[in-house]
């Protein structure tokens, strides 16, 4: 359980670096227990992004203002995080549109 939180929570971190948003500002993060940091929009941030996430099916909790926590299950896939690497990028479009 611990390699696979190791090695999900790297594909997690790689997947968002790949992305290359303006959106965000910085990832961090050990094993699953992952964060970001987003520059905020038309006045909208964190609160908001983590709204849009969960209309399209991922669940996140927004911490102090610009911070969005990401802490999926230990035992999570690799194809489950890239459904939710998918559903992270299709908000953020929807987010920026």
């Amino acid at each position: 359980m611990v390699e696979n939180a190791r090695v999900m929570g790297e594909r997690l971190r790689e997947g968002l670096r790949s992305m290359n948003s303006e959106l965000i500002t910085n990832i961090r993060g050990r094993g699953l227990f992952n964060g970001i940091t987003i520059r905020e929009r038309g006045g909208k941030g964190a609160y908001e992004l983590c709204h849009k996430f969960m209309d399209n099916g991922l669940l996140t909790k927004n911490t102090q203002g610009d911070k969005i926590r990401l802490a999926p299950p230990l035992m999570i896939s690799s194809s489950q995080i890239d459904q939710s690497l998918e559903i992270i990028e299709k908000s953020i479009r929807q987010f920026t549109a």
